[in-house]
């Protein structure tokens, strides 16, 4: 009897010693996860700082509340959000969320993501959404495409 106990107690001290070194390897990668996520952000926010100092007409504002843009009266300010994820507040914006957050799907590149209603729009913010959000949020103008034939020219448009 003894010898079955001690079989027994052995699969059970392996099955509980296997539960406790998955939850710490759980635990460890929670936690690296976080830390690249808060990194991310913080360098997204300095990424924004420089491209809006790059336009050159922006006023930009850091401060441990977040990062705060402003372009005449208009504003766009980008706060810290969750473990990684950034809220984006702008006059005008009413029900609407707009949110910038990292899609694993996508290599973690940054989305900006927009909530309306009943409708939701997400555009990978360093191809399209980073225009589209200063745009609406600061009234900026819309930067004409480059010019596929490389002359700096506005390409000719025609109806």
């Amino acid at each position: 009897m003894s010898e079955r106990r001690s079989r027994l107690a052995a699969r059970f001290r392996a099955a509980v010693e296997h539960e406790q070194e998955t939850k710490e390897r759980d635990a460890q990668a929670a936690e690296r996860a976080t830390q690249a996520a808060a990194e991310a952000r913080t360098a997204l926010m300095g990424e924004l700082a420089a491209l809006a100092r790059d336009i050159g007409f922006l006023t930009v504002r850091s401060t441990r509340d977040g990062l705060t843009l402003r372009y005449g009266e208009r504003y766009v300010h980008f706060a810290p959000r969750g473990e990684g994820d950034v809220a984006v507040e702008f006059e005008g914006t009413g029900d609407d969320q707009h949110t910038l957050y990292r899609q694993p799907e996508l290599g973690h590149r940054w989305v900006y993501q927009r909530k309306k209603r009943f409708k939701e729009d997400r555009i990978p913010l360093f191809d399209q959404g980073i225009e589209e959000l200063l745009v609406i949020a600061l009234g900026l103008p819309r930067p004409s495409e480059p010019d596929p034939d490389g002359s700096g020219a506005p390409p000719s448009r025609s109806l």
